[in-house]
């Protein structure tokens, strides 16, 4: 949001290309003059303009190769202050205070440098005159030119001692230690996966008794009524294994003679003996 207001006052306030070097600007603070020439596509002479405009406004520096003694061969920079741009919108206001706490003559020098940026005292001075003589008709004699360009100088004084004007070597200084203060990327290492918290207590014990109910013991002194079933278990007879059953004798029997000399059956194997007895109680054969 506060990118998209910043370009809006830069192309109401300086045009389009204006707008497009102050984008580039914005999203890599920190470009030469070929990477801006190859990236907003401008002619180099429209892009030299626009530089300057912008340099003279507050709204881009540049960085000298001699601010960083580890690459001297590198290319001058540029970068953009957002929040001077910010700022512009509220020059009204600031001029308004000025008047209203130093007087006409201060606001008129004070607007000059809001209008041209960066300039000196004497250029400030002067350009007001010169708006004042075409107000006055030059009527005005020269002891009162250089009575009024005497207030003009001490109006300055009192703005710069107050710091609404400040010194652009100042600015340059903050700016290239702020430059020269790149933060490193923070690379963090990599973790495997989570592994289970080891715990010196042993695992809930669970119990299910015969009514369905599930209950967990976390620690503590076991249930009576466990130690009882763990008992009743160790008190009860081994079983005995069951002996061998004895193999089971076959016979062949013949019936040739009852069925008049028909084919004898394959072999049978006897019954149980509580079959056997039931099919002599019958008096007939199975």
């Amino acid at each position: 949001m506060d990118t998209q207001l910043a370009l809006l006052v830069v192309q109401e306030s300086f045009g389009e290309p204006s707008r497009v070097v102050v984008e580039c600007l914005l999203k890599r603070p920190r470009m030469s003059l070929t990477a801006l020439l190859e990236t907003t596509k401008l002619p180099y002479s429209q892009l030299r303009e626009c530089l300057l405009s912008l340099i003279s406004q507050n709204i881009v520096y540049f960085i000298s190769p001699t601010d960083n003694p580890s690459h001297p061969n590198a290319e001058i920079e540029y970068s953009a202050d957002k929040m001077h741009i910010l700022m512009r919108p509220r020059f009204p206001r600031f001029s308004l205070y000025v008047r209203e706490r130093y007087g006409e003559n201060a606001q008129m020098v004070f607007d000059e440098f809001l209008k041209r940026g960066q300039c000196t005292r004497q250029e400030a001075i002067s350009q007001v005159k010169e708006y004042d003589r075409a107000l006055s008709g030059g009527l005005k004699t020269p002891n009162e030119e250089a009575c009024y360009e005497q207030q003009l100088r001490e109006e300055f004084e009192r703005i710069v001692s107050d710091r609404f004007i400040i010194q652009l070597d100042e600015v340059l200084n903050a700016r290239n230690k702020d430059a020269k203060r790149v933060p490193q990327p923070k690379v963090r290492p990599r973790r495997g996966p989570k592994r289970a918290r080891r715990t010196n207590s042993p695992p809930p014990t669970v119990i299910d008794d015969d009514n369905g109910d599930t209950s967990a013991e976390e620690d503590g002194e076991p249930d009576d009524d466990l130690l009882a079933q763990f008992q009743a278990i160790n008190d009860m007879p081994v079983p005995q294994a069951a002996p061998e059953p004895a193999p089971t004798q076959t016979t062949t029997t013949s019936t040739a003679a009852a069925a008049g000399g028909a084919k004898p059956h394959a072999q049978q194997k006897k019954g149980p003996p509580a079959l056997e007895a039931l099919a002599g109680r019958g008096g007939g054969a199975l």
